[in-house]
């Protein structure tokens, strides 16, 4: 009835804002709705579920139903209740097992009053546990209390862990312990422990998160506990500090580096397990090179584009928390940031003039090396078709023309030169003229 009231009273809201065409309104209020208000656990029983419901729903003259967030609290510690929080949407249901430590309740008929609080409405469950000496029949209490504490941080390489409870209800039962022990979620089965509350895992690793949980088990049967985690601390035995970096690149005194390169190295690890090292960059055109970045634990660094020219001075120093340690200092100088060679350009005579005299000669522009101070050598190539091969190469010239014989008269010739610097060339493209008659 409440949830209904509420849906009156916002859809009133939304006639009188609204226009006649209602195309945005307001959300419903969220309904909590429990499955029970009372659960009775007998002898023998230990855990049953309540189903909360976010029972509101949405209509025409709105716009969607808010979500219902909850809590559970219980006044007994012998009883948990898992998870102790949830947030529904319309209609939605969720289940919330509530369990019971027969060890902690009293003899008899013990009670115990869970009260949910949300932002749909508060009601509280009433539970019932019978718990008499004469009964005998249940299950071993759930192992309780871990040592180290759930969540605990910087735990010793040596740690023993060890828990509370997990005894058998009757006199004439002893309980045993299977542990579940790793680095992963559910954590594995390790061993049974037999009856004693603590366990050596041997030496643990540094720095690493572990999970653990105990089932308690007799004849009558088993009862687990939560899983609990730890992370241990640091390896004090280890002492030493990074490795240097090594293999860097550029090389030290290296020439001719280009303007995009990178910093980059290998080496520089924490010999020490559970620590990762990091790397500060030393770099700049000055001597000692300035502290330019820390770059976490990448082995690749971008300095952006360097100007040309110009030495530059690094280094990088590899740092944990046993200290640090350097791949020394470096130089290398940068290189031309211009084309290496150009491809020869403006041809003379013109491409595809006629009425050129036979006995004109050939220039040329361009190709020329903006990086190097050596000669360019130009190859000059000459026919009468378009397919320039090696056959109709006229010979080599360091400058940028070449004297012909004279022509044949009303012939169509074609020409290409090929600048060449080092290693390296390039070609213009074919050129065309036509004599005069």
């Amino acid at each position: 009835m409440r949830s209904s009231a509420i849906v009156l009273r916002t859809t009133a809201i939304c006639l009188l804002v609204s226009a006649p065409a209602l195309t945005s309104c307001w959300k419903v209020d969220p309904d909590l709705e429990l499955s029970t208000n009372e659960l009775t656990f007998g002898a023998g029983m230990d855990e049953a579920g309540v189903t909360v419901t976010n029972d509101s729903h949405d209509n025409a003259l709105t716009s969607g139903v808010n979500d219902l967030e909850y809590q559970f609290k219980s006044d007994r510690a012998w009883l948990t209740v898992q998870p102790v929080t949830g947030r529904l949407r319309e209609e939605e249901s969720s289940t919330h097992m509530f369990s019971i430590d027969r060890s902690q309740a009293e003899t008899g008929q013990a009670l115990a009053t869970v009260t949910v609080t949300s932002n749909g409405g508060d009601e509280k469950i009433t539970v019932i546990v019978t718990n008499t000496s004469e009964s005998c029949t249940g299950a071993p209490s759930a192992p309780s209390g871990p040592s180290p504490q759930n969540g605990a941080i910087a735990i010793s390489l040596s740690a023993s862990p060890s828990w509370q409870n997990g005894d058998s209800r009757c006199d004439e039962l002893t309980a045993t312990y299977d542990v579940y022990f790793g680095t992963v979620n559910p954590p594995p089965f390790v061993r049974n422990n037999g009856s004693s509350k603590s366990f050596d895992p041997g030496t643990l690793a540094a720095m690493t998160l572990y999970y653990w949980r105990v089932v308690a088990k007799d004849a009558n049967g088993s009862t687990q506990s939560a899983t609990w985690s730890f992370r241990t601390g640091m390896d004090t035995s280890c002492s030493d500090p990074p490795a240097a970096p090594s293999s860097l690149s550029p090389a030290d005194d290296a020439d001719e580096v280009p303007l995009d390169q990178d910093l980059s190295w290998s080496g520089g690890e924490s010999q020490c397990p559970g620590l990762t090292a990091s790397y500060d960059v030393y770099f700049g055109t000055s001597y000692p090179p300035p502290f330019r970045h820390n770059n976490g634990d990448d082995k690749r660094w971008d300095p952006g584009t360097l100007d040309e020219n110009r030495t530059y001075y690094w280094r990088i120093v590899a740092k944990d928390a046993n200290g640090s340690r350097s791949g020394g200092e470096r130089r290398f100088t940068t290189g031309c940031g211009g084309e290496d060679l150009s491809a020869p350009c403006k041809p003379k005579p013109e491409n595809g003039k006629n009425d050129v005299d036979p006995k004109a000669n050939l220039e040329w522009e361009c190709g020329e090396s903006e990086c190097s101070d050596e000669d360019v050598t130009y190859v000059v190539y000459l026919g009468v078709s378009s397919s320039l091969d090696e056959g109709d190469q006229l010979g080599t010239t360091t400058e940028r023309k070449w004297d012909l014989p004279t022509l044949d008269r009303e012939k169509t010739y074609y020409w290409k030169v090929v600048a060449s610097i080092g290693g390296s060339s390039k070609a213009s493209p074919v050129w065309s003229f036509g004599t005069r008659r």
